[in-house]
């Protein structure tokens, strides 16, 4: 069984693969549509925030750009 925070950590390896090549989209648009600094953004993606907040944005993110595997 894979643990929550290995599936957390492809995650945010999803949203920065999408955010790279996405010419459209940036950490600092990602992080205003969530209301939230990009610093904070930054330390989520990075890892340095594990709470269950954290865990709700990366989830909204992969929700929102429909980044989850079929």
């Amino acid at each position: 069984m894979t643990e929550i925070s290995e599936i957390t950590s492809k995650d945010r390896e999803k949203i920065k693969q999408y955010v790279e090549n996405n010419k459209f989209l940036t950490h600092t648009m990602l992080a205003k549509r969530l209301g939230i600094s990009k610093a904070k953004w930054s330390r989520i993606l990075n890892g340095d925030i594990i709470s269950a907040e954290a865990n709700q944005y990366i989830d909204m993110v992969i929700t929102m750009y429909e980044l989850q595997e079929v």
